[in-house]
């Protein structure tokens, strides 16, 4: 049989041999931005990547020197597929700060929350069935349930997080139609993009609602403890252990080239992730393992997230004081920490349309409708204000108000937009001054 024979094509010989969920996987609009954000002259306003300069760099490569010359024959080896204990017991220490009591043998270790999402997704999903999620939600998130064939049905939020009877009202219209919803996804602290936090008041309600439908809850919460001006929330976790698998991450806290974060679920729950675990990665890496641990046993790690809060609050800041300066015209929120401010555009505005023309004047963001599993959305944006300094992001702010400013004169003119699609996006030269 040739490859033709098997359904192929002349760019891809092997397309009638996948399966046929990879025919529905896509690129994530943040990846695809990578590439361009990244250069130098670009001031990215889109990927939320940690401030690793405020980090003890000198420091922290000491202690991985340590950790070799040591340990080395333990954190170059393979290990335990839930993870190392001692790390387990350490991360009981960091939930502890949002209320959670556990033990921990109720902790997996995985490759970084996002693999931790995989794995819940994987254990629990059949193709078509429910997830209910915010509107909006995190991008990657949405990822992994459209790979599991998932089916996803937003839910809205408002200033104070998810909205209690939206959710009640949605859950009870899932089951009434036959629909089997598996769990909600939910960003409570500091929401990815929206930068929004589920009031105190809301917790309680959300898990009663729960509750009452026989609702798993999937509580992601990598910004937990980057609040500017208040202790953290207690977790729902913290309230409702039976109910809820809780997931954590170092890359926000700490580092995400480490990639370790982890997950805490129901004893019976909790075996299943580690087979899940073992049969996809076999281990996490010992030495990102070792080396998270004797950063929290050797290292005023409280202290570093304090001093990421206050460089955080600057960035947001400056964000914000830009955004009333350049352009007026649009609406956001004002995050009381975390990364992301999300950004109304003035009326008559196509965030994704615009954003050739945004990356041509040197400044990059997330369109809106990365957030929602239909596209939608395109009339917001999520700006990241956690990397660059607040001089770049006034600076990237500047840059993107011409460019809305462009935008809103065709549509004085015009009454619509530009499409932009079509065109083509000549990359500026590198910025030698």
């Amino acid at each position: 049989m040739s490859i033709s024979d098997n359904g192929g094509t002349r760019l891809d010989p092997w397309y009638g041999s996948y399966a046929a969920r990879a025919h529905e996987m896509r690129a994530s609009e943040i990846r695809a931005l990578f590439a361009v954000a990244s250069r130098p002259e670009v001031v990215s306003l889109a990927g939320g990547m940690p401030y690793i300069g405020g980090l003890p760099l000198e420091e922290l490569g000491d202690m991985m020197k340590r950790l070799i010359v040591e340990q080395g024959e333990v954190a170059l080896q393979y290990g335990s597929g839930q993870g190392d204990e001692g790390l387990r017991e350490r991360i009981l220490d960091v939930m502890a700060l949002e209320g959670i009591s556990a033990h921990a043998d109720d902790v997996v270790v995985t490759t970084g929350s996002q693999q931790a999402l995989d794995l819940v997704t994987n254990i629990f999903i059949d193709p078509g069935d429910v997830i209910v999620a915010e509107a909006p939600s995190y991008v990657g998130a949405l990822g992994v349930f459209r790979a599991r064939e998932a089916t996803v049905v937003h839910v809205p939020m408002d200033a104070d997080g998810l909205i209690p009877e939206q959710l009640d009202e949605t859950l009870t219209r899932l089951k009434a139609e036959g629909r089997r919803v598996k769990f909600l996804y939910t960003v409570p602290n500091y929401h990815n993009p929206a930068g929004v936090t589920l009031s105190l008041e809301r917790r309680p309600q959300i898990l009663e609602i729960c509750q009452r439908h026989g609702v798993l809850i999937l509580e992601d919460n990598p910004y937990g403890l980057l609040g500017f001006d208040r202790d953290p929330y207690p977790a729902l976790r913290s309230m409702d252990p039976e109910g809820v698998i809780y997931l954590g991450s170092f890359s926000k806290t700490f580092a995400p080239g480490f990639r370790v974060g982890w997950a805490v679920a129901p004893h019976a729950v909790r075996e299943k992730l580690v087979l899940a675990s073992e049969a996809a990665i076999l281990s996490p890496s010992n030495a990102s393992q070792l080396a998270i641990r004797s950063y929290l046993d050797h290292h005023d790690w409280q202290g570093q997230i304090k001093s990421f809060r206050e460089q955080y609050r600057e960035r947001r800041d400056a964000t914000i004081s830009a955004l009333q300066e350049h352009i007026p015209e649009a609406s956001w929120n004002v995050p009381d920490g975390g990364f992301y401010v999300w950004v109304k555009l003035p009326e008559g505005l196509d965030a994704k349309s615009m954003l050739p023309r945004a990356i041509t004047a040197r400044v990059a963001y997330v369109a809106g409708s990365a957030f929602f599993i239909d596209g939608s959305g395109t009339d917001h944006i999520r700006l990241s204000y956690c990397y660059p300094t607040p001089d770049r992001i006034r600076e990237g702010i500047r840059r993107l108000a011409t460019v809305v400013d462009a935008e809103l004169e065709t549509v004085r003119i015009f009454g619509t937009a530009g499409s932009g699609i079509s065109e083509t996006v000549e990359f500026p030269a590198p910025d030698l001054n």
